[in-house]
């Protein structure tokens, strides 16, 4: 099956209410929510038009491991409200001996809360590859969390006639989608 979802943007100026008029009106079956947007009453706002939250943006992790396992915290419990499964996480620092324990803290945080860390990456982050982000997986799913990877459409477009980092990057992977959305999908 495949599902369609639409990530917002903070670049947006439309309300709730109407990305999710907008999101059933195309027929897309899930929204994702800003953590410090969501709520019951959001979560209402959801209930009522049909359409479900399927992630919660945006776990920044870094080697600062306090302000990330508070944030992972924040994040999960906005999760737990909006019945996301997903968690958005992006990378400020390259997955080392020192942020491999925040990844699975993190990401133990955040499976506590029955949702999953979807581990995306970017060619202009640390996490630039398929490769680094599955690393990224593999220390998440080891520590007693669940992850998965989020391969966004922006880094993963095909490109004509200029250089792109991007172009392409699944090719060497062997993995499955287990969840997609307007922006991307988690393997």
């Amino acid at each position: 099956m495949v599902e369609l979802a639409v990530t917002p943007d903070r670049r947006w100026t439309a309300t709730t209410a109407e990305l999710l008029a907008a999101t059933a009106a195309a027929r897309f079956s899930a929204l994702g929510a800003f953590a410090d947007r969501a709520g019951p009453d959001v979560r209402q706002l959801y209930d009522a038009a049909l359409v479900r939250c399927h992630e919660v943006l945006a776990l920044v992790v870094s080697d600062d491991e306090e302000e990330t396992v508070r944030s992972a915290q924040a994040l999960a419990d906005a999760a737990a409200v909006m019945g996301a499964e997903w968690v958005l996480t992006v990378f400020r620092s390259p997955l080392t001996a020192k942020t491999a324990p925040i990844v699975q803290r993190s990401a133990a945080v955040i499976a506590e809360a029955g949702a999953a860390m979807a581990v995306e990456f970017s060619p202009l982050g640390p996490i630039s590859s398929v490769r680094s982000a599955l690393g990224v997986v593999g220390v998440a799913n080891a520590g007693g969390g669940r992850a998965g990877l989020m391969i966004d459409t922006w880094p993963a477009r095909p490109c004509t006639g200029v250089p792109c980092p991007g172009s392409a990057p699944w090719r060497s992977t062997g993995s499955r989608p287990c969840f997609s959305s307007a922006g991307g999908m988690a393997w």
